[in-house]
């Protein structure tokens, strides 16, 4: 049975309608920008399938790439795998190198699918074409694909395991990649040395590194890993985004200032990395009544409403 027909009999769509979406899947996309966080100003574009696409992509995912191992080092977009669980895997680190990957999942093209994963499969040509219809952009893959991320990361498998290998012969230094950032940690030196060693290895395979972003950190300065910041030995968002994260709940609370949608965004966030400090939070503005409820009914409580006897919280203060 090849691979249209399965899909159009788990999927319940006809197999014109199967090959229409993938065979003109350039059009099943909606094409925006979105500016990166990391302040330079320089747009990200997002490539966001359109239901039928998506629903497409879903089953390949599902129905595919269970057949190929993710890489053993990659720290995303796999079960159980988080920014919070590539940190942890560091934490002891005296030093620290980041590396980055230019355009990572735009590099991924064809070609590479078809050596790493689909050479040896039981796909036929006809399959192989309709798979790649269905999760590339014009022969490459692209942020915002839902089939992007595992098939990454199964691409990855073999460069990954190249790139372990460097990092033992420097010290037996620790490795990961999270997406398109690399990281090595040590308890000791890490020589410079090894950064043309990864160059090399991933240029075999088509990539480039972004040199702005590579980064050596030590016990001297400030360690960070995918956006959290290890510190003697714990994983934590940082001082500046708790302090940011408890002013925004208090404003909220008492002045019914602020997105409710955005603020219960940060405390999910802060509840999966420092579940202590979210607890916390909660705590201490618990005079307000249940502050998760309030936030989901997006209601403030006016000040007579309080307990008289409670003390209001200035959002200066430190969490004890």
């Amino acid at each position: 049975m090849n691979l249209a027909t399965r899909m159009s009999n788990e999927l319940m769509l006809s197999v014109d309608t199967i090959e229409k979406i993938a065979f003109n899947s350039g059009k099943y996309y909606r094409i925006y920008t979105v500016t990166k966080k990391n302040g330079s100003g320089e747009k990200r574009m997002i490539y966001h399938p359109s239901p039928k696409l998506k629903c497409l992509q879903y089953w390949i995912v599902h129905n595919t790439m269970q057949k190929f191992s993710p890489s053993p080092y990659s720290m995303a977009y796999e079960p159980g795998c988080s920014i919070r669980k590539n940190a942890i895997f560091h934490k002891e680190a005296k030093q620290i190198l980041h590396l980055d990957i230019r355009n990572f999942f735009e590099t991924i093209t064809q070609e590479h699918i078809e050596e790493t994963l689909l050479k040896n499969s039981d796909l036929s040509p006809d399959d192989k074409e309709l798979f790649y219809g269905i999760v590339l952009f014009k022969g490459h893959l692209v942020i915002g694909s839902v089939a992007s991320p595992a098939i990454s990361n199964r691409v990855m498998y073999e460069l990954d395991i190249r790139i372990h290998s460097i990092a033992t012969k420097y010290g037996k230094l620790k490795y990961t990649r999270y997406a398109d950032d690399l990281v090595f940690s040590s308890s000791n030196y890490i020589q410079k040395e090894i950064v043309k060693e990864v160059e090399s290895v991933l240029n075999d395979y088509g990539f480039e590194l972004n040199h702005r972003k590579t980064r050596f950190m030590s016990s001297a300065t400030r360690k960070m890993i995918t956006g959290l910041i290890l510190d003697n030995g714990r994983v934590t968002v940082g001082y500046r985004l708790k302090r940011q994260i408890k002013s925004m709940v208090y404003n909220k609370l008492e002045h019914n200032d602020g997105n409710v949608d955005v603020i219960r965004g940060y405390l999910s966030f802060l509840k999966g990395i420092e579940p202590d400090y979210f607890d916390r939070i909660i705590i201490k503005y618990s005079n307000y009544g249940n502050v998760l409820e309030l936030l989901a009914n997006d209601s403030s409580p006016s000040k007579l409403a309080k307990d008289e006897a409670a003390v209001t919280v200035e959002p200066d203060e430190e969490l004890e």
